[in-house]
């Protein structure tokens, strides 16, 4: 039976992350599982438990039930690095509210570890977001109701994901995507309810019929080209997520040209 993963145009993977805390710039991925649909049909994985080498905040402990002390002797991010990047790199990106959390949190790590992943370039199919177009549901509450069961182990990585594939492949149909390119499939889900592309993953900048606009700040609304000034503020800010401050960057370059 073909699925819309038989024709894709780039290979996607479909993860999920479970962290110290919810902080993007200040938090640590502490297990991910990642899942690889290949352009010739075949499936990769990749899971792994990480040392984040910092305490897990309590109320993440509550959510995930993992400890520091199931940590100790596991890699570091910084160990994984190489294994993450080559994996990672150059693919569509899928998730559950992938968005604004998995994807810029894992753009941190990378960042922290001197690799310079392009996460912009490409597809993102974030589940809850495209639901969020037609209803609004928490994954088990989505999962139940799609498919009339409930998934054990929520909040385990592995089982996050692979429902939420699941739950993808249904809302395709549900949807009638059957025929619609991943391209556009993101560019539905990275787009506010105005028609305005997010350009970052912490909704700092947004783009619409040719214009740069900020998304957010003293500024937000206004076009980012009346207020060079404050690209600069973004970019020397070193609390802001690094994702935020590398598209401060590219804009700057564009718009002074």
């Amino acid at each position: 039976m073909k699925t819309i993963f038989d024709k894709i145009e780039r290979d996607i993977i479909f993860f999920d992350l479970e962290t110290t805390g919810i902080l993007l710039k200040e938090d640590r991925i502490i297990e991910i599982c990642a899942v690889k649909f290949k352009k010739d049909g075949s499936k990769l994985t990749f899971q792994s438990r990480i040392n984040p080498e910092k305490e897990i905040h309590p109320q993440a402990t509550e959510v995930h039930h993992i400890k520091n002390e199931d940590l100790v002797e596991c890699p570091t991010f910084k160990d994984l690095s190489d294994d993450l990047f080559n994996f990672f790199n150059g693919c569509d990106l899928g998730g559950y509210n992938c968005l604004l959390f998995d994807i810029p949190i894992l753009y941190e790590e990378f960042s922290r570890s001197g690799k310079n992943i392009n996460f912009f370039g490409v597809n993102i199919i974030d589940c809850y977001n495209l639901l969020n177009k037609f209803e609004t549901r928490k994954l088990g509450e989505v999962y139940k109701r799609f498919f009339g069961e409930t998934f054990d182990g929520q909040h385990s990585a592995m089982n996050d994901i692979q429902a939420t594939i699941r739950v993808f492949e249904h809302q395709v149909k549900l949807y009638g995507l059957e025929n619609t390119p991943m391209e556009e499939i993101s560019s539905i889900i990275r787009s506010t309810q105005y028609g305005e592309k997010i350009l970052d993953f912490s909704g700092w900048f947004r783009h619409k019929e040719g214009e740069f606009f900020f998304g957010k700040g003293k500024w937000k609304g206004t076009p980012v080209r009346e207020n060079l000034d404050y690209l600069d503020w973004i970019i020397q800010n070193e609390n802001l997520e690094n994702n935020s401050r590398v598209v401060a960057k590219m804009l700057k370059n564009r718009l002074t040209k």
